[in-house]
């Protein structure tokens, strides 16, 4: 699968558009909500990442980065059954020895080398969409097989007139950044440089449930079911499972998974249903994603209580075992992935300074077997303000410290002249108490194009403060105010902690300040440490705190959330003086 663990290994990170799977209405956008690039400033979407081994170094094994990419085309075929508003044709692969500096982009694929099975090109499709990357290593090397092999999967149509034509295809070669559809797929019976997956059902047998939901695959995701072992290694080559989006927006979407009996065939299945992966509660609680109206291939509109899906990648919680505390916990043990267009604006999109839209959000869900059914848990990232889609990965990187960190690597982008232009970001992901920390789009990001660290990766000690009376966590808005007011976790409520003897000092993440007194008043305004950012950690019980000023006086919490440093000796039992602590790293 997409994850690499901690031995050379990292894991798999406004309504601009009308969705190519689906009709939407167009408004024009501003920006894109961050300007902090990663990895490249060019065209990419759709990222996965997965264990490579660089050609030109053979013993520098990394990071490769896997995407797609927009050809800053005008949408194809509006309006029809073959409408496409995210034309693309090649497939690109990144190379990154530390998994934040990367390489120039790599063509890995085009689209003519696809063949069907009569063995003509697919071309003039450009339907080159959300790829992936199956590594299988043979360590050493032996006579029947290579050392490196890698599989790569990516969906396209059959018929471009027809968007629910679309399939997936495998492609072979033994570099990570070459060589895909012109290498013959390793031990395919007919040296076939590419192959549609295999066992899904016939064309005859297609018939019988056209007229209720299509047979669609895309977005596809290899995960190699060993509980976070080393799954590229060719002694789990028969533990995958293919996980793909089953359907368009039209048609509502879905997630579905089968059992891989090799590299391009899945256990047959005579109906789409007996695919279908079962995610429940996806329209329940704070974070509830809302309905999809399904308009296509049914005769009347139906409304199902779940929103569209696609993007899913699927992990296990062992794979992220270095980039956790033991005083922190990752959901699992199953992790299902995936960005799901909201029917509306949810709660925890609405306020905090996110961008208030109902595009698509990045959300997960676990489950106890690979299989599941799986359970809803919530948000990882709200929709943008420029972009209808997103999709992500996850990586697990480094920090200057020694310390790993997980990474969301994402794509946001703005319409120009009606041409989708989507790019990478990237934004540090928390997992404390078993559940994702929600991130949020920010302008630094995880790292620079350049490689360079930025505040999530660079900063050692990454904290939050909460509130006992107000039950809120402590945020620093944009005029560098202190308040207790943030419902969620987020950019703006995290604070890097640096000790010195006794005292504390906290720097904000909105405006990269050290929090400060004056007089009573806290703001995070400071570019370095002073007296005034001087603060003592009295532990009351458990990581329940009271905090003192440099001047002896106690920061409570307000009843309009306001945050103050005012009484030198409070009563014990008063809450407004009592802070929750958390760590987020270390």
């Amino acid at each position: 699968m997409r994850y690499l663990s901690t031995r050379n290994k990292a894991v798999t990170v406004a309504a601009a558009a009308a969705m190519a799977l689906g009709t939407f209405a167009l408004t024009a956008p501003a920006l894109a909500d961050s300007n902090a690039d990663f990895v490249s400033t060019g065209n990419s979407s759709d990222p996965a990442a997965f264990s490579c081994v660089n050609p030109a170094s053979p013993y520098n094994q990394g990071y490769c980065l896997v995407t797609s990419r927009d050809l800053s085309e005008t949408p194809l075929r509006k309006g029809q059954l073959g409408e496409n508003y995210y034309p693309m044709s090649q497939t690109i692969v990144y190379f990154s020895s530390d998994g934040l500096k990367w390489g120039s982009a790599n063509v890995a694929l085009n689209e003519s080398s696809l063949l069907r099975s009569n063995n003509s090109a697919l071309t003039g499709t450009k339907h080159l969409w959300a790829p992936t990357v199956r590594t299988l290593y043979t360590p050493g090397g032996r006579a029947e097989r290579p050392a490196q092999n890698y599989f790569m999967y990516v969906p396209d149509l059959l018929d471009p007139e027809d968007r629910y034509t679309q399939r997936i295809w495998v492609t072979y070669s033994t570099s990570p950044l070459t060589g895909f559809g012109s290498t013959p797929i390793w031990d395919h019976p007919w040296d076939r440089t590419s192959q549609q997956i295999l066992g899904i059902p016939t064309s005859s047998e297609i018939e019988k449930f056209s007229s209720k939901y299509p047979l669609y695959m895309s977005d596809p995701d290899v995960f190699t079911n060993t509980g976070g072992a080393d799954d590229h290694y060719w002694d789990h080559e028969f533990d995958d499972y293919l996980l793909w989006a089953d359907g368009d927006a039209a048609s509502c979407g879905g997630m579905s998974l089968r059992k891989m009996t090799n590299q391009y065939t899945v256990e047959k299945f005579k109906d789409p249903k007996e695919a279908w992966l079962d995610i429940r509660g996806l329209n329940s609680g704070t974070d509830a994603l809302g309905t999809c109206t399904k308009k296509f291939p049914v005769t009347e509109t139906q409304t199902l209580d779940r929103p569209y899906l696609e993007g899913g990648e699927l992990f296990h919680k062992g794979e992220f075992a270095a980039a956790t505390t033991p005083n922190e916990g990752m959901p699992g043990p199953y992790i299902l992935v995936f960005a799901a267009k909201p029917s509306k604006v949810p709660e925890r999109c609405k306020s905090g300074g996110e961008p208030n839209t109902s595009n698509e959000a990045i959300a997960y869900a676990t489950a106890s077997t690979v299989t599941g059914p799986y359970t809803y848990q919530g948000i990882i990232m709200c929709g943008s303000s420029s972009e209808w889609t997103n999709q992500a990965t996850i990586q697990q990187v480094k920090a200057p410290d020694g310390t790993y960190r997980l990474v969301l690597v994402h794509h946001d982008g703005v319409v120009s002249n009606d041409k989708r232009n989507r790019k990478l970001h990237s934004e540090c992901l928390y997992s404390v108490d078993n559940k994702f920390v929600k991130t949020m789009r920010s302008n630094d990001g995880a790292a620079s194009v350049s490689g360079s660290p930025s505040w999530c990766i660079a900063n050692s000690k990454i904290t939050a403060l909460s509130s006992v009376s107000a039950g809120k966590f402590l945020s620093v808005d944009n005029s560098g105010n202190l308040k207790a007011t943030g419902a969620n976790l987020g950019v703006w409520e995290q604070l890097s902690r640096v000790t010195s003897g006794s005292y504390t000092f906290f720097k904000a993440r909105n405006g990269n300040k050290f929090i400060t007194t004056s007089t009573t008043q806290l703001n995070a305004n400071s570019t370095t440490t002073s007296a005034s950012s001087r603060f003592i950690m009295e532990q009351v019980s458990g990581t329940k705190y009271r905090i003192k000023d440099s001047n002896g006086r106690y920061l409570q919490t307000q009843s309009n959330g306001v945050v103050r440093a005012n009484s030198a000796s409070p009563t014990s039992n008063d809450e407004s003086y009592l802070y929750w602590f958390q760590s987020l790293t270390n």
